[in-house]
């Protein structure tokens, strides 16, 4: 049973894959999961702010290469 409050996060693999920073390599499936922990108890603007300008940050000059997809969803009673 999951609890009320619980907010479940579902992503291609677009943003882990994505290519940039100064040694041009993926933002990483890990350092992705370690954001969302991080940010999971603001509210979903603030999520939606910091998690964008992180992959900005990271992917600096380098283009998109692939599809982002980052949903997250908050169960309410």
């Amino acid at each position: 049973m999951v609890n009320e409050g619980t907010t479940i996060y579902m992503t291609t693999d677009g943003y882990a894959d994505q290519i940039g920073g100064a040694d041009n390599k993926k933002f990483y499936s890990s350092k992705l999961k370690k954001l969302i922990a991080e940010v999971a108890s603001l509210s979903i603007d603030k999520q939606e702010s910091i998690l964008e300008k992180e992959l900005e940050l990271h992917m600096g000059n380098s283009p998109q290469t692939d599809d982002i997809l980052l949903i997250g969803v908050k169960l309410m009673a």
